[in-house]
């Protein structure tokens, strides 16, 4: 249950932002504000400066942005939980900047809030070695990082993956194998900003 709340901007009433605020502990779901944007005079890079400051100040620290790109002037960012070098995908958030001014936009915090546990253990291995996902990949496909990530099977459980990046070819892909079992959970085809390519 959440509470919707309209604000307007006194000084100037044209504007103003709606969120969703949660009934129990009165978090932050999503805020969606409402101007025309300028020209930029920010890059995407400073953007993503400005998302993470905003999260940072906003208890959300370690955050990991893992896509970005640019839509009517306003940088568009996805950013996950990263603790003790693993990657969290569930617990993301997304971040609208205006590059105009670095003013951020509009964010939704629903998967983080969903899927965040503070109580959770920590990860601290994964029970099969990186040299047994090596042997797994394609020998046309080219690795360049190897990391542990959780992420969502298709029944929304979280499972730890080893997640490969590398390249065949012109294209770039993360593939998660499953740290448990070797087995390939997901796969994905993504730009150089790390967006999927559907």
């Amino acid at each position: 249950p959440s509470y919707l709340i309209t604000m307007t901007d006194r000084a100037n009433p044209g504007r103003n932002r709606q969120c969703s605020v949660s009934v129990k502990g009165g978090h932050v779901f999503w805020m969606l504000g409402n101007r025309d944007v300028g020209s930029p005079k920010l890059s995407l890079a400073q953007g993503q400066a400005k998302a993470l400051e905003f999260l940072s100040q906003r208890d959300y620290p370690g955050m990991k942005c893992v896509a970005r790109e640019e839509f009517l002037n306003i940088g568009n960012y996805t950013c996950v939980a990263l603790r003790n070098q693993v990657v969290y995908y569930p617990e993301m958030l997304k971040v609208q900047v205006a590059l105009d001014n670095g003013e951020v936009m509009c964010t939704d915090a629903t998967a983080f809030l969903t899927f965040n546990d503070p109580n959770a253990p920590s990860i601290s291995q994964a029970f099969i070695p990186k040299s047994r996902i090596l042997r797994l990949l394609n020998p046309k496909f080219k690795p360049d990082t190897i990391k542990l990530a959780q992420v969502l099977d298709e029944m929304f459980n979280k499972v730890l993956c080893y997640e490969v990046n590398g390249a065949q070819g012109q294209d770039r892909f993360l593939i998660y194998y499953n740290a448990t079992t070797g087995k390939e959970e997901k796969i994905r085809r993504i730009d150089r900003n790390g967006n999927e390519i559907l």
